[in-house]
């Protein structure tokens, strides 16, 4: 920078760069005013605050943990910055993508922004050796935490089937993106059936196959051959008679599909559909909040709760994944973070998903 002469310090995990940038600027190194420090952004000590903390490429493998670390490690950075923090991410929104690349849609990258420049994290430049900080934004307070369960109700479902119905592709991901994760991480064998794709059949598939993917589920499109369906277009008959099939096949212990106060009508059909297939054998009965791809007011009240907090990232990376509904039409996705912390407030997680029930075997 012309006229300016800062004082840098390079971070990095690899000792090999390291080591390079060590030797390429090995005369600034000298003079003091460089320095280079192997470790990790996460939980490296400095010895002083920063004016400016610049973040490039540090999310840009997809490792296992790499969308678990982002919040917390811009939380860090931006605790040690005194003046401003720059960081980028690869696009969610690219129309291409390359194999073990992690790729972040730009409202998500705008909540990230929008969560550490809170007040309630003002104190965060305190942040010491105990570890990331803990705010009530992040995690609420411990006294209002419920206390765990002995065995978690994921659990219950472990080794066992659990059918979710949606009418098209980006319905289950917007309602129950966190829960169906969850359950698959559970033990559970999670099965996305899809009832049909209304339009642009190969975009549409392929982006379901993906985010069905990120959440580690099945994938079923129930009307298929390459063909696009509308439901309305569906005689009653025909479609209980296409989830008596799937229901008879899989012998689900759990069944969730949408419910009766749904603003599209086919979703509705979908609902009256999955309550006829209850006179086949008994299963966990329950219905999800209404999905959109815009906001609407609409009358649901959950009567269960699953905890999605260490799965939310997952949610909206499968959101993410319907590229064609979302981020090529210009709609932002973050309201589905918004309702799931909203929900989480309603239990004390930091995010959870709302679940209306219809018939449950409580004991």
């Amino acid at each position: 920078m012309r006229g300016v002469q800062p004082r840098y310090t390079g971070l990095d995990l690899t000792a090999s760069m390291i080591e390079r940038c060590r030797k390429r600027f090995a005369e600034r190194s000298t003079e003091g005013s460089a320095r280079f420090v192997i470790g990790d952004a996460l939980t490296w000590q400095p010895d002083a605050q920063f004016d400016y903390v610049i973040a490039s490429g540090i999310f840009g493998y997809h490792a296992k943990d790499t969308r678990d670390r982002i919040r917390p490690t811009l939380e860090r950075l931006f605790g040690i910055a005194g003046a401003g923090l720059a960081v980028n991410f690869l696009s969610g929104c690219a129309p291409t993508r390359s194999p073990g690349r992690l790729y972040v849609h730009p409202a998500d990258v705008l909540q990230y922004a929008l969560h550490v420049q809170e007040p309630s994290l003002g104190a965060i430049a305190a942040a010491t050796k105990a570890g990331p900080l803990v705010t009530d934004l992040a995690s609420p307070p411990i006294a209002a935490r419920p206390a765990p369960a002995e065995h978690p109700p994921a659990a219950r479902y472990k080794d066992r089937t659990v059918l979710a119905i949606g009418a098209h592709p980006d319905d289950l991901e917007l309602a129950i993106g966190g829960t169906l994760a969850k359950l698959q991480k559970s033990g559970a064998r999670v099965v996305m059936a899809v009832i049909s794709i209304p339009g642009d059949y190969q975009t549409r598939r392929r982006e379901a196959e993906e985010a069905a993917a990120i959440l580690g589920c099945e994938l079923r499109i129930l009307v298929d051959g390459g063909v696009t369906r509308r439901i309305e277009d569906m005689k009653t008959y025909e479609l209980v008679s296409l989830l008596d099939g799937v229901v008879k096949e899989l012998q689900p212990a759990a069944v969730l599909t949408h419910g009766p106060s749904e603003i599209h009508r086919d979703h509705v059909l979908v609902y009256n559909a999955a309550v006829s297939t209850q006179r086949l054998r008994y299963f966990d009965f329950l219905s999800y909040h209404p999905s959109f791809c815009r906001p609407v007011a609409v009358q649901f009240h959950p009567r269960a709760y699953v905890d999605v907090s260490d799965t939310i990232e997952a949610k909206m990376a499968a959101i993410a994944a319907h590229r064609s509904q979302f981020c090529n039409r210009g709609l932002p996705i973050d309201i589905y973070r918004d309702i799931a912390r909203m929900n989480g407030r309603m239990i004390g997680a930091q995010y959870a998903e709302g679940l209306d029930v219809s018939r449950i075997l409580v004991a």
